[in-house]
């Protein structure tokens, strides 16, 4: 009964992180459909971009907040202190997000689009709810104010389409209108339960300290999955660039499931380190299955979702298959580093993945277009994911959990 209970929690919360990434990608379809080709190029590294500066504007605490509330820590004092870091980073993201804009490279015509779009930044303080509400088995409460904030940004959509059209301004602004609606009803739902104490500078200390090692992993690890896209801005164009992250959005939604999985049920590992084999195994295998299904219908995905002119030669989807895979067990490998603190050191794999695939896509890009970005991507995910486990001694015994979780069917728990 209790593993019953346990497994219906973890599937609560991984379907609200679903809705959440559900959301995103529809956003995205309906940018794909109503912009034209090049519109949707800008607005994909404008995605890009933000993806990027969000790892600075959200200090990556999220996975600190949860172990600790996890672990018994006091969520008043969890909540006070991850909102004032949220709030002074986000006005940092904004600020450099404005700068970048003014990047000849950007070449918008109108960078107003990227100093609206950092008001999102201070939205994010939405994942400090929920984080605490996931944490605290509120995740139908979650799920209800996602929907709610759809529904206030759908309205939005249709009230522009109304007018005549529906513009980059438009999706931007629904998106707006999502988080904030978002914010307001799970800051309701997290004040029911809880209050917010007084930041204390030894705790943000703590939390910072704790976060730091997660940021520049989450820098590098959201470079070398972006750095593509703006590389083939720069080589090809934004027509080109419209293309590709329309089939890469595909990759991301079946490649963020099995993240979000490795998250929630993270709970297991934090509880009992005996468990750590039958953890990866499962999000291994919760991988392999959507790699599969994205190698045999990635492109009739693409076309249904975004229509024939995004479709892109189908050699493409043999190196875009494997990176739910890849995401798959390189997210269980960072929780079960994190469960352990031993995340000082995590930087570096990615530091050494970002590298990699800089200097593929400049080899690559030039000669094969975007198969060469592809696999760029894919063997810097492998190589960040998986092989630089075995090549940093202290974190070999994570490379051992990933081989056995794939190749050994015996239960260790």
């Amino acid at each position: 009964m209790k593993e019953l209970l346990y497994k219906f929690e973890v599937a609560i919360g991984t379907l609200t992180k679903l809705i959440e990434v559900g959301k995103v990608f529809l956003f995205t379809i309906i940018a794909g459909r109503c912009l034209s080709i090049t519109e949707f190029g800008i607005y994909s590294l404008l995605l890009s971009v933000a993806a990027i500066v969000a790892i600075l504007a959200e200090f990556r605490i999220q996975d600190i907040i949860y172990k600790k509330v996890n672990s018994g820590g006091v969520v008043s004092d969890a909540l006070g202190n991850s909102l004032l870091i949220v709030a002074v980073f986000a006005f940092a993201g904004h600020l450099v997000l404005v700068m970048i804009s003014t990047l000849e490279f950007i070449d918008v015509g109108n960078n107003d689009i990227y100093m609206l779009y950092g008001l999102i930044f201070y939205l994010n303080i939405s994942r400090v709810f929920k984080t605490v509400m996931l944490a605290q088995r509120d995740s139908l409460q979650i799920i209800f104010a996602e929907l709610l904030s759809f529904i206030f940004a759908i309205l939005y959509l249709y009230s522009s389409l109304e007018g005549g059209s529906v513009g980059l301004i438009d999706i931007v602004i629904s998106r707006i209108v999502d988080l904030f609606i978002l914010t307001i009803t799970l800051l309701h739902f997290t004040l029911q339960k809880n209050h917010i104490s007084q930041p204390s500078w030894f705790y943000i200390k703590g939390i910072m300290k704790s976060a730091a090692p997660l940021v520049l992993s989450g820098m590098a690890v959201i470079l070398y999955q972006k750095i593509d896209q703006v590389m083939i801005k720069v080589i090809l164009g934004y027509d080109v660039l419209g293309q590709y992250a329309a089939n890469l959005s595909i990759v991301t939604v079946f490649s963020i499931i099995p993240m979000m999985y490795a998250q929630v049920a993270a709970r297991r590992i934090h509880l009992d380190k005996n468990q750590i084999i039958t953890y990866m195994r499962d999000i291994s295998y919760l991988g392999i299955g959507l790699s599969v299904f994205l190698f045999i219908f990635g492109g009739d995905i693409v076309q249904l979702s975004f229509g024939e002119r995004y479709i892109i030669n189908d050699m493409i989807w043999y190196p875009l298959s494997i990176i739910p895979f890849l995401i798959a067990t390189g997210a269980a490998a960072a929780q079960i580093i994190i469960s352990d603190d031993r995340q000082s050191l995590i930087w570096i794999k990615s530091i050494v993945a970002l590298l990699l695939n800089i200097i593929l896509n400049l080899i690559l890009i030039p000669f094969i277009g975007l198969l060469g970005a592809a696999i760029a991507t894919s063997i810097s995910l492998l190589v960040g994911n998986v092989i630089s486990n075995l090549l940093i001694s202290r974190y070999r015994d994570v490379f051992a959990i990933q081989i056995k979780s794939i190749f050994y069917r015996k239960r260790y728990e």
